[in-house]
């Protein structure tokens, strides 16, 4: 997939999209920054008005937390559960490393704001109980503190994800299109 810089969004924000035909849409929603902010860098696929609308969110307001937080935004067509896992091993180490462990806060929410009933069905799932709602949003973060390319690390100086290990997957979604937000702190710049 080749990926170019597109300065569209504003004078503090860069999208980065991969090469779509000319006549779709560029993926996500335009989102604004108050002037002064870091910049927010996006990772868009093309989409389809059919396809559910997954956006992922990860940002870093306190490096020195090492705490990645992480929102999901899913745009629903069917009513019920919804499940959401985070891969044991990423590809090129295969060895098991139980990602969700260093899940902390998790929550779901509707459109409205109300709280979603949700539990984990193993150590790596989680299962909303989503009903009728159209839209459902998950927050988490994700503890970086290990300095390997098989994981993910945060502190003041830098910031690395393997997204492997940060973001949750929705089953039965997982070859859709989704756009990828990545909001950085002041003087901060995003490295593909």
């Amino acid at each position: 997939m080749a990926f170019y810089w597109e300065e569209k969004i504003g004078k503090n924000e860069r999208v980065l999209n991969p090469d779509p035909p000319p006549f779709l849409p560029l993926g996500g929603r335009e989102r604004g920054r108050e002037k002064g902010e870091g910049a927010r860098t996006k990772l868009a696929g093309n989409r389809h008005k059919e396809l559910q609308l997954i956006i992922y969110t990860i940002a870093m307001p306190k490096p020195h937390s090492h705490l990645f937080h992480v929102q999901i935004e899913i745009d629903r067509l069917q009513p019920g559960e919804i499940r959401l896992s985070l891969p044991a091993w990423t590809p090129g180490s295969y060895m098991i490393r139980e990602f969700a462990r260093h899940v902390q806060e998790f929550q779901a929410v509707d459109d409205q704001g109300n709280r979603l009933p949700w539990r984990k069905t193993r150590k790596d799932t989680w299962l909303i109980e989503a009903g009728a709602s159209t839209r459902v949003i998950v927050t988490y973060n994700v503890y970086a503190f290990d300095l390997t390319v098989r994981t993910s690390h945060l502190d003041g100086s830098h910031g690395y994800f393997n997204g492997a290990n940060v973001f949750m997957y929705v089953h039965g979604h997982t070859h859709e299109p989704l756009t990828l937000h990545i909001d950085l702190p002041v003087g901060w710049r995003a490295t593909t």
